[in-house]
């Protein structure tokens, strides 16, 4: 099962493959990022299979037990931001890129009572349909956001035998049932140490 990561606009394929100015560990937390090594959400105890850093990124992805990057069912993952647009820009441009590229079973919203952002939606593969959920907040502490992603493989047999408008509300509950618990509970910390990248002054 291929896992993309979506960055904005971007679709990235999550490899083990590490460019120069890249810090990559595909079994735990690299070092230079400071986050949980576990993560719960909605039942499951999930914990960080792989992660990566640049001089201005850092995503940290955490896996079920048995799971990983190249075969999971549920996953999360948390992403730091430190030199992009906002937290708003970047849940726009998710929702311009999740269009373009014809899907239309996407909502985006603003949270002002946790002062966040949101998007939900669910992309078509074959044999299966994708559920992603992400919760954006901008940092107070320091320039950039956090990002707070919830993701579920729903293999097409979950769904067989139901007509079109049942097959409808049951992905309408699964995005509903994500989204209150990743609003449920405070967005976990991810930092980098701070580091030179190779533009910067001595």
């Amino acid at each position: 099962m291929k896992h993309f990561i979506r960055l904005g606009p971007v679709l990235l394929l999550t490899s083990c493959a590490t460019p120069s100015d890249q810090q990559v560990s595909c079994n735990g937390i690299v070092a230079g990022i400071r986050a949980p090594q576990t993560l719960q959400l909605m039942g499951d105890s999930c914990a960080a299979g792989y992660s990566a850093s640049d001089a201005t990124k850092a995503i940290v992805e955490y896996y079920r037990p048995g799971e990983g990057p190249k075969s999971w069912k549920r996953m999360l993952a948390l992403r730091l931001n430190v030199a992009g647009p906002s937290s708003r820009q970047q849940v726009v441009n998710m929702h311009q890129s999740i269009l373009a590229g014809g899907s239309r079973a996407v909502g985006s919203y603003t949270n002002q009572s946790q002062a966040g952002y949101g998007i939900d939606f669910i992309l078509t593969a074959r044999g299966y349909q994708e559920l992603d959920v992400f919760r954006y907040i901008d940092r107070t502490n320091a320039p950039g956001s956090i990002s707070f992603q919830y993701a579920e493989i729903i293999p097409n047999q979950d769904v067989r035998g139901l007509e079109g408008s049942k097959q409808v509300e049951y992905y309408r509950s699964l995005r509903f049932k994500a989204r209150d618990a990743i609003w449920s509970i405070p967005v976990p910390v991810i930092e980098m140490s701070p580091r030179a990248a190779p533009f910067a002054n001595p």
